[in-house]
């Protein structure tokens, strides 16, 4: 075909939809939101899954682990990151970890999330400071650890983008930090893609030996991998095997037969479970995609009875069907093009969107409308127009000129009107196959919070304060800090109840440590029963609304110099005093100089970690009690917890004030209610559940079109028919019969096939689903139910349009 005959073409398919507005404002606006919602999606996909991480050669790094039975990513500790960065020959390895501190000196004190990295991390993951330089290895140790490297936001912030910011200092946790590099703008840890707040810096990491933290069990650092010039991911995975298990054979009393490391693609780990949900939402548009190509197919076949004589006429002076079937297929390919050009306004609208409403997906923040999405919008858009355009092009192609033009078209007629109803066949299996999965989310969502989280959210602030060493060197001053603060907000106007916890409910996991019952021995290998604990303060079960089944809460007079105790949740209490009674029977954290503490009481389970896990024993250790690893956070930096007679927010200069007060130089930060936090904790469920639903009402819309479309264009049809019969006295219930099987037999057909498929496709759900199968029954039967009222809806108007035909007028046009 020639550039003249295209233009042609393309000339006259304008002309014709022209001529037929309303028909093209149907087919483009169908067309528009089938390729809007996969182009939006797709820009996700492409964010999350196929762009590569912002590293140097990203493929390939990897991700490194620890692994025992139940646990398959744990972090490394100390001494295990220096023996497999020293052993490894086939990769270097790095580490971090995060943090925070107070930054002071510039304003409004604020808090500044950091990650802490060992000095040849930058290195790894292939990043350059775009100001000075990298951590040293001698700032790994302890004494020289006062260097920062800021990221471009806060260096524009700090120091208005100035070179010479590099060695100038700025005040962290009362301590000067001297600058030394500027990393390049956007840089995230590893760790930060899921879009919680970023680190404004990075610290080296401190790597003392002499520390009394330094033991293998202390495991809380990140790690990651590069495979050396020569070597391959195989060669790298199978030598931090070997190395890890002779960790087992070299220090017997620190690991059992069941230890082991392992390396991943890092890409792979940050992405994490989001990649099963994403491809069903991608599945799910393509799906309406394929319902929008069979709508607007339909309408095509229904304007081709319009054209017949058109076509008939130029085949008769000449055109070839091929010049015909051309000439429908560049129709297509036009109205495509213009529904492309919708679709990418509607997607940039979807897209940002969905980077709100889905803010814990890893780097979904990044999803745009790139050359990489535009270039699959055309690409969509060209199949499209061969999906929707080749039926009526076929059929244009074999229709009888003569017999069109001598006005028999009773063949072809039939052979139309059993297309457009296996079009609508198919329109409703789809529609059938989203709508289970929409149901099916709906109901795993409902079920889902229906779960007792263990706590009253309702009227309750949550905010982090966090307290320097310097100037809170020791325990007594921390934990009297946190005691007076409490104490005035108690007593302030509007609030009921304050307390403090390390770790929040629904946002913060916690980590295990083994415990040992009453009348044990410990040993050095520890107790292999790992246990949930939190460090709080008295005040914090009762703000939260904690229930107590049994003894009592921690209180003031629970002190450092008093007999140690602790709270214990009711899963601890089965599972290690199943038939007794465990107040008053003592129980001891592993580790040196740990004490034994007697249980006071017993705490209704709270969902730690989402309510979609489980409850894992849990230990509640009182603040003043806590005796803290060595500088460890979880003495200074705390989650207050305020519960207000009011709006929650409205306490926030509350706390500030109280906070400033005692000391002006700490900030309060990480401000929220606690139910936003259980929002949150649901997001993405919520995030899914919002899109396929949208995807299965517009499916379900287009399939109630289709049928109604059908139904008209065959009423229309058969109107001398119906008059005929209505003439001779035929009851209208016949003709509401007749109406009605020639709607309902492809909606049927059409429910049939599409329980086979949604039977087979919605088994990949099964991780996105909480509390219910694949195979539902009640969730089919809704669903089936749904579309055969909307089917019978669509019905409706063509039915009573048959019952309207005059057979006088009939007659006489007969």
């Amino acid at each position: 075909m020639s550039l003249t005959d295209l233009k042609q073409d393309v000339t006259y398919a304008v002309r014709t939809m022209r001529r037929a507005p309303g028909f093209a404002a149907v087919a483009v606006l169908t067309l528009a939101a089938g390729i809007g919602v996969n182009t939006a999606m797709f820009s996700v996909v492409n964010a999350v899954l196929l762009r590569p991480l912002p590293y140097g050669n990203a493929d390939s790094l990897l991700a490194l682990w620890n692994r025992w039975p139940g646990t398959a990513r744990a972090g490394l500790s100390d001494p295990e990151l220096l023996d497999f960065r020293e052993r490894a020959r086939t990769a270097e390895v790095a580490a971090f970890a995060g943090g925070s501190d107070n930054l002071t000196g510039r304003g409004e004190p604020e808090r500044l999330v950091f990650t802490a990295v060992t000095a040849n991390w930058l290195d790894v993951l292939g990043v350059t400071p775009t100001l000075g330089r990298n951590v040293r290895l001698d700032e790994e140790l302890e004494a020289n650890n006062d260097v920062v490297i800021l990221t471009d936001g806060l260096w524009r912030r700090l120091f208005n983008a100035s070179p010479s910011a590099v060695g100038q200092t700025i005040t962290l946790d009362n301590r000067p930090f001297t600058v030394v590099g500027v990393l390049p703008p956007g840089f995230a840890a590893p760790h930060e893609f899921d879009n919680v707040e970023r680190s404004a810096y990075l610290r080296p990491l401190t790597l003392d030996p002499s520390a009394p933290r330094y033991a293998r069990g202390n495991h809380y650092l990140a790690a990651v991998a590069r495979p050396r010039p020569g070597y391959t991911r195989e060669q790298t995975a199978s030598e931090i095997a070997t190395i890890a298990r002779g960790f087992i054979s070299e220090y017997k009393n620190a690991y059992e037969a069941t230890y082991g490391a392992w390396v991943a693609p890092l890409h792979t780990e940050v992405v994490g479970d989001t990649r099963g949900a994403l491809m069903i939402l991608l599945a799910a548009v393509s799906l309406v995609l394929l319902v929008a190509c069979a709508n607007v197919a339909n309408l095509l076949l229904a304007r081709a009875k319009v054209r017949v004589r058109e076509m008939a006429v130029r085949q008769t002076v000449g055109a070839t069907p091929a010049r015909l079937a051309r000439q429908v297929l560049t129709e297509a390919l036009v109205l495509a093009g213009i529904a492309a050009g919708a679709g990418l306004l509607l997607a940039s609208g979807l897209v940002a969107m969905a980077t709100t409403a889905a803010s814990t997906i890893p780097r979904v923040d990044e999803a745009t409308l790139d050359v990489r999405v535009v270039i699959f919008t055309v690409a969509a858009s060209m199949l499209t127009a061969l999906l929707f355009g080749s039926v009526p092009a076929l059929h244009t192609a074999r229709a009888d000129a003569a017999a069109s033009l001598h006005g028999v078209r009773k063949s072809t007629s039939a052979l139309r009107a059993g297309l457009r109803a296996g079009l609508v066949s198919v329109q409703v299996a789809l529609a059938l196959v989203l709508l289970v999965g929409a149901v099916l989310l709906l109901q795993s969502f409902a079920r889902l919070l229906q779960v007792p989280s263990g706590i009253r959210p309702d009227h309750v602030l949550t905010l982090s304060l966090a307290l320097p060493v310097d100037g809170y060197g020791e325990r007594s001053a921390v934990v009297g800090f946190f005691d007076t603060v409490l104490d005035r907000l108690r007593s302030s106007a509007g609030i009921v109840e304050a307390g403090a916890v390390a770790g929040l409910p629904l946002r913060d996991g916690r980590g295990d440590w083994d415990v040992y019952l009453e009348g044990e021995t410990p040993v050095p290998g520890g107790s292999n029963r790992p246990t949930d604990w939190q460090v709080v303060t008295p005040g914090y079960f009762e703000t939260m609304g904690i229930r107590l089944a049994g003894g009592r809460f921690p209180s003031v007079t629970d002190r450092a110099d008093s007999p140690a105790v602790a709270v214990i949740n009711e899963t601890f209490a089965r599972t290690f005093f199943p038939n007794l009674d465990p107040v008053g029977r003592h129980i001891r954290m592993s580790g040196d100089n740990r004490p034994w503490m007697t249980v006071i009481g017993i705490a209704g389970d709270v969902k730690q970690d989402g309510l979609d896990t489980g409850t894992e024993p849990e230990v509640y250790i009182p603040h003043a009690q806590f005796r803290p690893f060595w500088q460890d956070s979880t003495l200074r930096l705390f989650t207050v917890v305020v519960r207000t007679t009011g709006e929650p927010t409205a306490a926030v200069g509350t706390v500030r004030r109280q906070v400033r007060e005692l000391d002006p130089s700490l900030p309060i930060s990480a401000v929220t209610t606690m139910e936003d936090v259980l929002v949150r904790s649901v997001a993405e469920r919520r995030f899914h559940l919002s899109l396929l639903g949208a995807f299965a009402a517009i499916a379900l819309l287009l399939a109630a079109i289709g049928t109604y479309g059908v139904l008209a264009y065959q009423i229309s049809e058969r109107t001398a028919e119906f008059g005929v019969r209505l003439a001779l006295g035929a009851p209208t219930r016949s003709i509401v019969g007749t109406v009605l099987k020639q709607g309902m037999m492809p909606t049927l057909a059409g429910v049939g096939m599409g329980l086979a498929v949604a039977a087979v496709l919605t088994r990949g759900m099964t991780s996105l689903l909480f509390g219910i199968t694949p195979l539902d029954p009640m969730t089919y039967a809704v669903v089936v139910a749904v579309l055969v009222t909307a089917a019978l809806a669509a019905c409706a108007v063509p039915a009573r349009r048959a019952l309207r035909v005059d057979p006088g007028i009939a007659l006489r046009a007969e």
